[in-house]
């Protein structure tokens, strides 16, 4: 009798052991292909990247679609001196000066160091350019500590002709340090969503933001769908407390944006900090009442100002 129970026992044991087994195999299973679904999902959402990376490889380019793009998108007259204070790197234009200043704001885990083209690019064109090597800037605190720091880093640098330039996280940060710190004029490429900022605690509203404000994003799967979609773009347009211009630029994605978007921050630049009368004319052409090379431009759409 002992026997049978224990035979029993025994059986039921094997058979709970079975069915644990098959329950664990099925949830690796779906771990699995959810695992596998997700990358794929996101293979192909940044299958619409020209470039496939955050980071800016030297020598770059991206095609233009109007004399006054290509011209800006090209290097300035300047001679670029680049040095290290520390995790702070300054890209300056040789020479006496003054020269206005533009202070990088990162995007998510891509220091400046991987994007310093861009930098030696707007100092080519007069600009003291600041940054530092932060992973995350979306508070906007370490870019008003290099506002700050700017007499000190160079003292060449005219404080009242000073911009943010934003991408990313850092969209959300050079927003954000704005509505704090005074600054002459903002550029924002593909600025993350507030969903995503609420999420991680550096929400950003541009009603605080008086300077002028470039706000640009592209059309490709990764920011329409993910990290700056036009709505939210419309969103800090229809709110900023100044002058604002929105743009979208075509055939690119949110990793391709810093080279694609370059000329035209370039210009932005010149424009609101240098007094440039050809950047003028990207913006508002030759009349106040006009469209710039902007709004014209194939490459671009959804191209509107308010405020002006």
């Amino acid at each position: 009798m002992l026997a049978l129970v224990t035979f029993a026992l025994v059986r039921n044991t094997i058979k709970s052991m079975k069915k644990l087994v098959v329950g664990i195999t099925a949830v690796v299973a779906v771990i699995v292909v959810a695992f596998v679904g997700f990358v794929g999902f996101m293979q192909w959402v940044d299958a619409d990247s020209v470039t496939g990376d955050d980071g800016v490889a030297a020598g770059y380019s991206a095609e233009t679609g109007g004399l006054l793009e290509a011209s800006f998108a090209g290097e300035g007259p300047h001679e670029v001196d680049v040095r290290r204070d520390g995790d702070v790197t300054v890209a300056a234009p040789t020479g006496t000066g003054p020269f206005p200043a533009v202070v990088m704001a990162n995007g998510t885990n891509t220091p400046l160091s991987s994007y310093l083209p861009v930098a030696e690019h707007l100092a080519s064109w007069g600009f003291v350019v600041v940054g530092d090597e932060t992973p995350q800037t979306g508070t906007g605190e370490n870019v008003v500590h290099l506002i700050e720091r700017l007499p000190e880093l160079d003292s060449r640098v005219d404080r009242s002709r000073v911009g943010i330039f934003g991408h990313s996280q850092g969209g959300a940060g050079a927003i954000n340090a704005a509505s704090h710190t005074e600054v002459a004029a903002v550029y924002t490429a593909s600025p993350a969503s507030h969903k995503v900022a609420k999420s991680n605690d550096w929400d950003y509203t541009t009603a605080g933001v008086e300077a002028p404000l470039f706000l640009m994003t592209s059309d490709g799967r990764s920011d329409r769908w993910l990290v700056s979609p036009w709505s939210d773009l419309q969103e800090s347009f229809e709110s900023a407390g100044g002058p604002a211009i929105i743009a979208r630029r075509l055939g690119a994605d949110h990793k391709d944006v810093l080279e694609f978007g370059d000329g035209y921050a370039t210009a932005w630049f010149r424009y609101i900090l240098a007094d440039d009368p050809d950047a003028r004319d990207v913006f508002v052409g030759t009349s106040p009442a006009g469209a710039g090379e902007l709004a014209s431009n194939a490459l671009w759409d959804r191209v509107a100002t308010r405020g002006w």
